[in-house]
């Protein structure tokens, strides 16, 4: 999973569904919710004194723990021009993960780990090759091509073939794509 997209999957719920697997309690879950909430607000001056008024804890309570999440790295604490903020980000991360842990077994998250990383090379490439930055829809074809269980090794040879021909358009690379893949389907039919 690209955590790019991770955005689209809902934190509340995340949160709730793996809170003990990550080791936080009913208190740290509590003030996580509320702290998410707030910042989702555009709350980014959150501190004990806003999440007090917002809960049944008081201020030391919530600091206690705060300092704890902060020191098992679940949140972070920005300092910017002497104004304090903190961030979820790390224990979104952490969750993200755990969700996909959930839904894939460790062979798809390392095929698509590795899909991605042969993604991001083509993609790479083929700007070099047209010398610009790509289109969202050039983008789209090269996320077509490694969708059904590609032979990465076409795909790469076809953008070799792109370099050493000069092509400028992607229309091209698919050409070769699709010449490869019916010249290997006749091989494997004789």
């Amino acid at each position: 999973m690209n955590f790019n997209n991770a955005n689209a999957l809902n934190f509340s719920y995340l949160l709730i569904e793996f809170y003990k697997k990550i080791g936080l309690n009913e208190e740290e879950l509590s003030v996580i919710l509320v702290l998410d909430h707030l910042l989702s607000q555009g709350n980014n001056l959150t501190n004990s004194t806003a999440l007090a008024l917002n809960m049944t804890y008081d201020e030391k309570k919530i600091d206690a723990i705060m300092a704890n999440l902060y020191e098992r790295k679940l949140i972070e604490i920005n300092i910017v021009n002497g104004t304090v903020s903190f961030s979820i980000n790390p224990i979104k991360n952490i969750l993200y993960k755990k969700f996909q842990e959930s839904i894939f077994t460790e062979d798809e998250l390392t095929k698509n780990n590795e899909l991605e990383e042969v993604r991001s090379e083509i993609l790479q490439n083929l700007e070099k090759m047209f010398e610009r930055s790509l289109t969202p829809l050039e983008i789209n074809r090269v996320s077509d091509w490694l969708s059904d269980d590609p032979d990465i090794n076409i795909i790469r040879e076809a953008v070799k073939e792109g370099f050493s021909k000069g092509y400028h358009s992607i229309n091209q690379v698919d050409r070769s794509i699709v010449r490869r893949i019916r010249q290997a389907a006749m091989e494997n039919d004789k």
